[in-house]
């Protein structure tokens, strides 16, 4: 009495086929297009308005003469100075992984390894 099972050779292995348009999956152009453009324009413009408010922050200092000092000197020296630590704290960190543990290492098998009595000479 139940409806004989469709031959498999009828549907794809993907499942049924479907005509007509595209899921947002397959096409995520048609996606991204149907994103409000306001929501998109959103960062830009603020990122705009950071720029603008940095730009004028910086004219009203450059009136002062050691603004461009700091700038010229300081700002580089601080950058060398902050390349140096960051180096200074991968060596060490490198150190304390790798170097100490494998010392430890050593050293524990050397210890086991002292007891150990010499290979009994061979009888001739």
């Amino acid at each position: 009495t139940a409806p004989a099972p469709a031959p498999a050779a009828a549907q794809p292995a993907h499942g049924p086929r479907r005509e007509g348009r595209r899921s947002a999956v397959q096409c995520p152009a048609s996606a991204a297009a149907a994103r409000p453009r306001a929501l998109l324009a959103l960062p830009a413009a603020s990122l705009l308005l950071l720029l603008l408010r940095l730009l004028l922050l910086f004219i009203l200092l450059l009136r002062f003469r050691l603004v461009i000092l700091i700038l010229l000197f300081l700002f580089p020296l601080l950058l060398a100075l902050l390349l140096v630590l960051f180096l200074v704290a991968r060596l060490a960190l490198l150190i304390l992984l790798f170097v100490v543990p494998f010392r430890a290492a050593t050293a524990a098998a050397a210890a086991t390894a002292a007891p150990r009595a010499p290979p009994a000479a061979v009888a001739t």
